[in-house]
């Protein structure tokens, strides 16, 4: 009461009819919960609860710690099972809510329910719940269930755009306490683009000597990043890993990403950055259009361009102007395999030089072996996939016509008098029509010559 009476509306104050305490022992300790809970903690064995029988309260065994009601009646739900180390009686000397409402005890006691805690432990709590918000101009804390009574409540800024040092809110910072709840609240003008932050002092340790600090973090107006992969859809988080499919050295494989603005602030710069043990293997391809806009997003392209088989791994870093991860970062891994391997995989889902899919064999029945389809870089089951080349004698200088022809191959035409191991680089010159090329011969006019394509595949 204001003048120091009891307060009447509180029922731990009153006596059992023995004339015994509320608890049979000292109370140490006691923590405030943000919903009127209270948790105390000492030397007792027991507690009244609201029960008579023949005129007398009855007790309920709470060894060291109980938890009340706001009014201070007995919360029979809470029951830790203390086994104690002291004449029978355990010793509790201090009791500490942590932000999420687990409740650490340190004392002299031996076990809780059975498992060996010796003079110090962390019990579990129902939910604590906590949520801090900006909204028309007022910085609004709100706390309940099981986590702490809040005390000294400090708000404060950080704007991104300068040196990222915090600054109480209109000058002093202090909070207000909501009326009949254990909400804060400050009226402040917070620029957009900023964090802002509530912290406060709570009542911790043995006898509540000691004070310990919980805060809370959001953003106001600012760039928040979530990243897809688009095949397959996938969400990508901080630091987990997205593989490639298998692939052959010089055969690279692209992955496509999306870049989301998931907050209310324009997001920029947004620079990519590849790193790690095989970073030379992967690369940009297509960068991030910057700035996304709050709501808006981006793609971005990933290659994997093996240069060597074996597994490989490199990390991607995105870096934006989100606050809270400002670098973000996921791994990306593949396997590389020989491009006679990636051929025959691709083709006969096999990497093994057997069967149909071994070199020398030609299942498609079109004359070419699989190994002279893996270099002219056609498909050995479909016969119409096939190279050929044939000789033009109608004009002036014999013409080599042959196809079809690849970007990624350089042809040679060769030529010889004999077949005898005279073959040799033939001079003249190409023309290409679409995937058929032309070699004219001008130094072979009225001469018998034979002609064959080399293919030469990177």
């Amino acid at each position: 009461m204001p003048n120091g009476e009891p307060d009447e509306d509180f029922i731990a104050r009153h006596q059992f009819s023995s004339g015994s305490a509320f608890v049979d022992g000292a109370v140490r300790s006691i923590a405030i919960q943000a919903d009127g809970r209270i948790l105390i903690a000492g030397d007792f064995t027991n507690i009244r609860t609201p029960v008579k029988q023949g005129g007398l309260w009855i007790t309920a065994v709470r060894r060291g710690i109980a938890r009340l009601y706001p009014d201070g009646s007995f919360d029979e739900t809470f029951d830790a099972k203390i086994d104690s180390v002291h004449n029978g009686t355990p010793r509790v000397y201090g009791i500490s809510l942590q932000a999420d409402g687990k409740i650490l005890l340190h004392g002299e006691f031996v076990t809780f329910n059975g498992s060996n805690r010796r003079g110090a432990a962390r019990l579990t709590n129902y939910s604590a719940t906590q949520n801090l918000t900006y909204e028309d101009g007022i910085i609004r804390w709100v706390r309940g269930g099981s986590a702490p009574e809040t005390q000294n409540v400090l708000f404060e800024q950080q704007s991104v755009h300068t040196d990222f040092k915090w600054e109480p809110v209109d000058t002093d910072g202090m909070a207000t306490r909501e009326a009949a709840t254990a909400n804060w609240t400050k009226a402040a003008a917070i620029p957009p683009g900023s964090l802002i932050r509530a912290s406060a002092r709570i009542a911790v340790g043995q006898a509540n000597a000691s004070t310990s600090i919980v805060s809370s973090t959001i953003g106001y107006m600012m760039p928040e990043l979530s990243l897809m992969r688009d095949d397959p859809p996938s969400a990508i988080i901080h630091n987990s890993t997205t593989s490639f499919p298998t692939t052959g050295v010089g055969s690279p494989m692209d992955a496509a990403f999306t870049l989301q603005n998931i907050g209310q602030g324009e997001m920029t710069p947004v620079d990519v950055e590849i790193s790690g043990a095989n970073a030379s293997e992967f690369s940009v391809l297509i960068p991030p259009a910057a700035p996304i806009a709050a709501g808006g997003s981006a793609v971005m392209e990933i290659r994997f361009n093996p240069t060597s088989p074996g597994a490989k791994s490199a990390v991607v870093t995105v870096n934006t102007n989100d606050p809270f991860l400002p670098a973000f970062k996921f791994n990306v891994t593949g396997t590389a395999i020989t491009a006679l391997e990636y051929f025959r995989l691709t083709h006969f889902n096999t990497t093994a030089n057997t069967g149909d899919a071994a070199d020398d064999k030609d299942p498609d029945g079109d004359g070419l072996t699989n190994f002279f389809e893996f270099v002219a870089g056609m498909n050995p089951t479909d016969r119409t996939s096939t190279f050929t080349c044939r000789v033009d004698k109608s004009g002036t200088y014999p013409k080599a016509i042959f196809g079809p022809c690849l970007n990624n191959r350089t042809y040679e035409v060769w030529s010889s008098t004999s077949l005898n191991g005279d073959w040799a680089p033939a001079v003249g010159s190409t023309t290409a029509i679409g995937t058929q090329r032309t070699f004219t011969d001008s130094d072979a006019s009225g001469t018998k010559r034979f002609y064959r394509v080399k293919i030469i595949r990177p």
